[in-house]
C-alpha cells in the first residue's frame, strides 16, 4: 500500500573530475555513516551510496530534511554535493526500508527535480505540497549554499572552530591571528547571515504537521 514519506536525493557535482578517487570515496562513506549514526532516529531508510557519486534516503519526517543535507554538505567539504527533498508516496519495497530499492512518485519527482537543478546549476530543491513556502525554501538554501561554497579553506577552518569554542581569543591563538582578524573573517564569509538563514530553513520546517 503506497504511503507517503520524505526522499531525500543528492547527486555529487563533477564527480567524474575528481582525481584522488580513494579519498573521495572514503569521504563520502565517512560522512554517509556519520550523518545516519547522528540523525538515526530519523530516517525509516538511511542514507545509501548509488553508483558512486549519489545518493539516497527516506526520512520518517520532513523536520530534519535541511538539516541532514546541510549538516551532509558541511562535512563532505572540499566536494560539493546537490540535493533534492520530496514528500511524496512510495509504493514499491517500502518494507525493505532500502533507500536502493524503493520507488515511487517520490522518487520520480525527486530524480525529475535533480536534473532540474542540475541544468540550473543550482544546490537545492525541496517540494512538500505547498508551493509558496517550498519556493521561499528552496531560494534561501540556494543562496546560503552559494554562498558557503564560496568560503576559503581557512575561513571554513575559521568558522568550524569558532563554532566549537565561541570565542575569537582561542581561534586567533590556533591560527597565529589578531582577534580582529577572526571577526574580519567571519564577516567576509557572511557567517552570522548564513547562520540565521538556516536557522529559518530549520524553524519553518519544524511548523510543518
Amino acid at each position: 500500500m503506497p504511503q507517503k514519506y520524505t526522499v531525500i536525493v543528492g547527486d555529487v557535482i563533477k564527480s567524474g573530475k575528481i582525481r584522488e578517487r580513494d579519498r573521495y570515496w572514503s569521504s563520502l562513506q565517512d560522512v554517509t555513516n556519520s550523518i545516519n549514526t547522528k540523525y538515526r532516529e530519523e530516517f525509516y531508510a538511511p542514507i545509501t551510496i548509488l553508483k558512486g557519486d549519489e545518493i539516497s534516503a527516506v526520512l520518517n519526517r520532513l523536520h530534519f530534511s535541511y538539516a541532514i543535507m546541510r549538516d551532509f554538505q558541511e562535512m563532505f567539504y572540499p566536494y560539493q554535493i546537490r540535493f533534492v527533498s520530496v514528500y511524496d508516496e512510495i509504493d514499491i519495497a517500502l518494507e525493505t526500508r532500502n533507500a536502493s530499492l524503493m520507488d515511487g512518485p517520490a522518487f520520480w519527482k525527486a530524480n525529475e527535480y535533480l536534473e532540474y537543478i542540475k541544468k540550473r546549476k543550482l544546490y537545492f530543491k525541496f517540494d512538500f505540497g505547498n508551493n509558496v513556502i517550498d519556493n521561499m525554501l528552496t531560494t534561501i538554501a540556494n543562496l546560503v549554499a552559494f554562498i558557503k561554497y564560496d568560503w576559503s579553506e581557512r575561513e571554513k577552518e575559521i568558522i568550524d572552530l569558532y563554532e566549537k569554542t565561541k570565542r575569537q581569543e582561542i581561534v586567533a591563538k590556533e591560527f597565529n591571528i589578531s582577534q580582529q582578524s577572526v571577526s574580519d573573517a567571519l564577516k567576509r564569509a557572511h557567517w552570522q547571515i548564513v547562520r540565521e538563514s538556516e536557522e529559518v530553513i530549520l524553524k519553518v520546517l519544524r511548523s510543518y504537521k
